[in-house]
């Protein structure tokens, strides 16, 4: 299923990043992404993730948050990389399943994942809003393993997905059965 849902990145590591934002006139200011913070958050994942290497970010799209617009209008929008692609329609389960990291703000998406073993990472750049228990990534404070991950700045997410990369995404460690700790 990866190698047909991502045909030339399946021996990546795929990020995938899943949010729900809102228009203004939906009052969520804390726990919910406008939709200009939303463009922001995938333009400083698209930043990050094409500096690294053998990962690829998908982004799950739903046109409904954003009436009125085109999947083209929206891509406009974003960085232009190659290390990312839009993915609207398909089972989102399915697009989870063969992803290795959830990358979210705040939304259902992230239950989801760890209902499934998916790691995920919740980036809040503006460091308002913890949506669940995790770790709380940053440069000057070793990490250690979990199932949520916490980035509260943009100068932090480099390092917090290359730690996760090099210490979680790994296949043959055997500390990774990881439970639910909280």
């Amino acid at each position: 299923l990866k190698q047909k849902l991502f045909p030339k990145h399946f021996n990546k590591k795929i990020f995938l990043h899943a949010a729900s934002p809102f228009s203004w006139y939906v009052f969520h200011p804390l726990v919910n992404l406008s939709q200009d913070e939303y463009i922001l958050h995938i333009n400083e994942c698209i930043k990050t993730i094409e500096k690294m290497e053998d990962c690829f970010l998908a982004l799950r799209i739903r046109l409904k948050s954003f009436p009125n617009m085109t999947i083209q209008k929206i891509k406009s929008l974003l960085i232009k990389s190659d290390c990312y692609e839009i993915y609207e329609k398909g089972e989102f389960e399915d697009f989870l399943t063969c992803s290795d990291l959830l990358i979210s703000f705040s939304s259902t998406t992230i239950e989801e994942a760890l209902q499934v073993n998916i790691p995920v990472l919740q980036y809040d750049p503006f460091n308002r809003y913890c949506h669940i228990p995790s770790i709380k990534m940053t440069k000057t404070k070793e990490p250690k393993l979990s199932s949520v991950y916490y980035v509260s700045k943009f100068d932090d997410l480099s390092w917090s997905l290359d730690w996760i990369k090099k210490n979680h995404l790994i296949s043959d460690n055997p500390s990774l059965d990881l439970k639910l700790d909280w």
